[in-house]
């Protein structure tokens, strides 16, 4: 046993030794894949093109390997590009290329394998954004620009006039307050730019309260300001010619309060005569005077109406045979056959005054004296100055109130230039060479000439108890004892003047300061802004003047100018179709001009717009069109009545505003092939004069309308009743909510959500958040909010379904509020004031401020960039509306540019210094 035991392990070792060690003779296995291969992404790839890698050297392999690619081609070394499997070497070069898509901000990708590595290259096509943009040698044209730094370009010069000379934008309606001033200024080059400024004469500083359009949450223009009762108002005008009140709090910067809608001029068309009426709109003090010129044929009826500016509930005073005779110390007064009326606008407040009181109020108690019974035009201390029609003018007359005579002191001159002081009149009188301007004293011996202009026009204006003269550019101030005019050295081509108090300021223009705004005091002048705005003239073009713009189709930007459709296409070759819209089709009377709307109602296919034309007889009749960009077309019948529109996806609804009948178009279809139906009629116990059909909202399904019945035309304080209904793409109505009390506000669409819409009820005390389930057909109180707050006030957003409101101005309730659908609270997670507006993408949400924007993280604002982080800037915000996320980056517009933030600081910055945006923001696929 222990032999062969023996023998075994022998032939064991000597076959052990026959084999050998493995780790010493086997060979190794060969490598196959390449060290380091990695092909880099390409950013910003042209549309519609091949891109190519960096040429990579192979290396790290030990013999030739295959190689193939999936969604793309291959080079080696510099070869043929392939789509083949093949082999390829250590040493050689590989490249790749892929072929980009049509559509901008897209990856493309391929895959390729090398022996035994598997790598991809990827190319994303170059987002791109399109705008209308205003620069100082083509003014507002068609731009196109990369989400880089400065890259923005012209497509195409619409419009090739010579430019004229920039001058910058003027100071307009000053308020001076006891040691401040307010005024309105724009943006050179920028739409709806106005910001309100206050210059401070005790620290000599300017400084902005906001832009009109950030502070009323649209597009609005200063029209007046003005002071009362140490309360501050201003008159914004939007884009739809819509005027508004405002109180300007001047305690918190950026605080504007609706006080109400405000009445403009306007013209109507009389049907029964045929004729123009004109309705004309006065302010005094704290009254507005309507007068309303009624044409009957054969006469006119002038009737008057006065009503509180400030309580728009309070009954307003006819005065339906009366003339009137004006205003002093905020009453008006009126003349009926021999009766004399004054008023402060309530029914308590008219009663009748004697002829004697009203000649004594208005200086015109010696006009009995007069000569050929002229009227008073202005007296000094001693001396009453009249005058009597001489067609074309008049003659020019004094009367002394202590002996009795009258004189005639000059002919034919401006009866409206007559101005006087305690000591003398100043009085122009237009001659065949020229102008004169006079000064009286109240004989014809102390008459005398101040100023001969031989041509161009003298302007009177008058501070408190001091004459300046302008003619032309030049300004002249009458010396205190009134025998000479002295000029004042200005420097500056005089654009406008204000009279304030005893101070007289001016807009004056230099080449090389631009306008800015001047007082002068006596002989001397002092300039009060300086925004470092330089302009000089220049070659360059006009702007192109345009309305509104949407984009069609991928790169179709269509604009709108006063009578004609501009279809420009935004790539390379700028290619621009024009279609006019001569406003004959349906034609009821003689088109005299026609406009268009400030929006363009977009489908997936088409723009809708609507038109209206000021026909011969005096009357608005609107019509409606669309465009793909290739052709425009007239939708329905012309009509007296405006319609309200929207669009859902490829379906456009146009809703009669009075009757409620409405027409749903299919982009697929033709004009002819409309589905019809109308909003249900409502009756009650009630007697309504008139039905206001709106499509306030409008979800993924459904078109939300509002009814609104009046008892009262002109004053829905009086009351009413309002209904909302909900209209499916396919023309069924169903009511959704009524509401029988209409005296505390419309019912308001607050957005849309996720198969749900939200609404605003106000109330007197206590205002509904209101959302209505689409799929259950229900509608339910969300939330109450007590009167702290302001409906206007109030913007409302859904990002992951959560729901966030945002309460927007300065109050003592302003901030950022977050609403749990769980415990059904309301919480208020930030006070931060005068926020604008909130835009989320896939990683950030972002809250927009007129001074800074936030970013919202853990219920909690951070911020991300004001004026504080950017050194010498002045940051602001100048639009809550025109925002963009490109690429997972924001788009803003602040201090009237583009701005990108890609959620960082460092990442947050202007994104074309050189161009003013005039225009909402077109993302281009």
């Amino acid at each position: 046993m222990k032999l062969k035991h023996s023998l075994l392990i022998s032939a064991i070792t000597l076959a052990l030794a026959a084999c050998g060690s493995s780790s010493d003779n086997d060979e190794k296995p060969l490598d196959k894949t390449p060290d380091g291969l990695t092909f880099p992404t390409v950013d910003g790839a042209p549309l519609n093109e091949w891109v190519e890698s960096e040429p990579v050297s192979i290396k790290g392999i030990d013999e030739s390997v295959s190689v193939s690619i999936e969604n793309g081609e291959y080079s080696i070394d510099g070869g043929e590009y392939t789509t083949a499997n093949g082999t390829i070497a250590a040493g050689e070069t590989l490249q790749v290329r892929v072929k980009t898509p049509t559509s901008r901000t897209t990856l493309v990708e391929a895959t390729v394998t090398v022996g035994e590595s598997v790598v991809s290259f990827k190319a994303k096509t170059a987002s791109q954004i399109a705008f209308m943009g205003w620069d100082v040698n083509y003014g507002n044209e068609p731009r196109i620009s990369n989400l880089a730094m400065n890259n923005a370009s012209l497509v195409v010069d619409v419009n090739t006039q010579e430019a004229d000379a920039l001058e910058g934008e003027k100071i307009k309606s000053l308020v001076k307050t006891s040691d401040e001033l307010f005024f309105c200024r724009g943006d050179v080059g920028a739409n709806y730019s106005d910001t309100l400024y206050v210059y401070n004469y005790v620290t000599e500083n300017t400084s902005h309260l906001g832009t009109l359009s950030a502070l009323t949450k649209e597009d609005s223009q200063c029209i007046e300001q003005f002071e009362l009762e140490n309360r501050l108002y201003v008159i914004t005008e939007n884009a739809s010619k819509e005027r508004y009140l405002w109180e300007i709090d001047r305690n918190k910067e950026g605080k504007l309060t609706k006080v109400r809608s405000y009445p403009k001029n306007e013209v109507q068309k009389d049907y029964g005569t045929g004729t123009n009426d004109t309705f004309e709109v006065v302010r005094y003090g704290k009254l507005l005077l309507k007068i309303a010129n009624i044409n009957m044929g054969s006469y006119i009826a002038t009737r008057y109406t006065v009503e509180s500016l400030l309580e728009s509930d309070r009954p307003a005073q006819n005065f339906r045979t009366h003339e009137f005779l004006g205003e002093k110390e905020g009453l008006l007064y009126f003349r009926s056959s021999n009766q004399y009326w004054r008023t402060d606008g309530t029914e308590s407040g008219t009663f009748e005054i004697s002829e004697e009181q009203y000649d004594v109020l208005f200086n015109r108690e010696n006009e009995d004296y007069y000569v050929d019974q002229g009227s008073f035009l202005c007296r000094t201390d001693k001396v009453d100055f009249y005058s009597v029609e001489q067609f074309p003018n008049h003659d020019f007359y004094s009367y002394d109130r202590e002996t009795g005579a009258n004189e005639r002191l000059l002919t034919q001159v401006k009866e409206d230039s007559v101005k006087c002081n305690d000591d003398y009149a100043v009085v122009i009188q237009p001659v065949d060479n020229g102008e004169y301007l006079w000064r009286s004293g109240g004989v014809a011996e102390n008459t005398f000439t101040l100023k001969e202009a031989a041509s161009g026009d003298l302007e009177i204006f008058q501070t408190i108890n001091t004459f300046y003269i302008r003619h032309d550019s030049d300004l002249y101030f009458i010396s205190e004892s009134g025998e000479h005019a002295d000029q004042v050295a200005v420097q500056q081509t005089i654009k406008d003047v204000f009279v304030q108090d005893n101070t007289l300021f001016y807009n004056g223009y230099t080449d090389t300061e631009g306008t800015e705004l001047w007082a002068a005091n006596g002989l001397d002048i002092s300039q009060l802004t300086a925004d470092s705005f330089a302009p000089s003239s220049t070659t360059g073009t006009q702007s192109f003047d345009y309305q509104s713009t949407a984009l069609l189709g991928d790169h179709t930007m269509i604009a709108l100018d006063n009578e004609s459709v501009y279809a420009i296409d935004m790539n390379a070759n700028g290619d621009v179709y024009k279609f006019n819209v001569n406003g004959d089709e349906q034609s009821t009377f003689q088109r005299k001009s026609i406009s268009f709307t400030n929006e363009i109602t977009k489908t997936q296919k088409y723009g809708y717009f609507e038109s209206w034309v000021d026909t011969s007889m005096g009357a608005k009749e609107f019509q409606y069109y669309r465009t793909d960009g290739v052709e425009t077309e007239l939708v329905g019948d012309a009509t007296f009545i405006t319609s309200s529109i929207a669009a859902i996806s490829d379906t456009f609804l146009k809703l009669d505003s009075r009757g409620g009948d409405f027409n749903l178009y299919d982009d697929s279809k033709p004009l002819s092939e409309f589905v019809s139906g109308q909003v249900p009629q409502v009756t009650s116990g009630e007697e309504f004069q008139r039905s206001i059909n709106d499509i306030i909202g409008t979800t993924n399904d459904f078109f939300y309308v509002r009814k609104k019945l009046l008892i009262d035309i002109g004053n829905e304080a009086a009351g009413g009743e309002q209904h909302l209904y909900r209209i499916g793409t396919d023309g069924s109505v169903e009511s959704i909510y009524s509401e029988e009390n209409l005296a505390f506000g419309e019912v308001r669409f607050l957005l849309s959500g996720d198969g749900s819409a939200y609404f605003l009820n106000p109330s007197e005390s206590v205002s509904e958040v209101l959302v209505y389930k689409e799929e259950s057909n229900s509608t339910e109180v969300l939330f109450s909010l007590d009167g702290s707050f302001n409906a206007d006030d109030l913007l409302f957003y859904e990002v992951d379904s959560q729901v966030y409101m945002l309460v927007s101005g300065g109050s003592d309730s302003a901030g950022l509020y977050t609403f749990s659908s769980q415990d059904e609270t309301l919480t208020r997670i930030s006070e931060q004031g005068l926020l604008l507006g909130m835009v989320a993408n896939d990683e950030n949400i972002y809250v927009l401020g007129e001074s800074g924007i936030w970013l919202l993280e853990n219920d909690s604002l951070q911020l991300l960039i004001d004026e504080s982080v950017i050194p010498d800037s002045n940051f602001i915000v100048t639009s809550n509306a025109n925002t963009a996320v490109v690429d997972n980056k924001l788009l803003f517009e602040a201090n009237h540019k583009l701005w990108i933030s890609d959620g960082t600081l460092e990442g947050t910055q202007m994104l074309n210094d050189n161009y003013v945006v005039n225009s909402s923001i077109h993302t281009l696929r």
